[in-house]
């Protein structure tokens, strides 16, 4: 499930991000690491997967907010 949606709405880049490749991997100290591939620098590390891909994806939005892109967080 994807944690961000269209704002007002109108259609953002909601779809884009909900549907970017993320790569996942497990580091030897149980750290999970995850990239999001279409946006330069957007990875993150986090206890779990999950934790890993929200805040990679968090990065993401940043990202294309940044780029003028309006993307919010549910």
């Amino acid at each position: 499930h994807c944690p961000f949606r269209a704002v007002g709405g109108v259609k953002t880049h909601h779809d884009i991000l909900c549907g970017m490749k993320i790569e996942f991997d497990k580091e030897v100290d149980g750290r999970w690491i995850a990239e999001v591939m279409d946006v330069r620098g957007a990875m993150a590390y986090g206890r779990t997967k999950r934790e890993a891909e929200i805040k990679a994806r968090e990065i993401a939005r940043v990202a294309l907010s940044m780029m003028g892109h309006e993307v919010a967080r549910k």
